[in-house]
């Protein structure tokens, strides 16, 4: 049995960027999609406010990482990924009533 590790830093800088919040999201969005596939609304939306959350600041941290000194990129990917979970969050609450109220119905 081998082992791989990196022994020098990728060549591409977006790669490296982009695979914090991006790789973290779509490992939630593949769990989210299973747990939406097997009719578990409450799992899928427990996860979609980490899952936005985790996108939004994927995409902040590729765009701004290297054109912005690091605390402004901080700060402002911080305040991203606040905004994005709360909204995550809320559309989540809507989701979760709307399912009891469909269960609700059909008994």
């Amino acid at each position: 049995a081998g082992s791989t590790s990196f022994t020098v830093i990728p060549s591409n800088p977006d790669l490296v960027a982009y695979s914090g919040g991006l790789g973290v999201a779509l490992i939630f969005g593949i769990i989210m999609l299973l747990d939406w596939t097997s009719h578990d609304i409450a799992g899928a939306a427990a996860i979609f406010p980490v899952f936005l959350s985790q996108f939004c600041y994927g995409i902040v941290e590729g765009s701004m990482f290297f054109h912005f000194p690091r605390s402004v990129f901080k700060d402002v990917g911080m305040i991203v990924m606040l905004i994005c979970y709360t909204v995550g969050l809320l559309v989540s609450i809507v989701w979760l009533i709307n399912d009891v109220l469909d269960r609700y119905d059909e008994g």
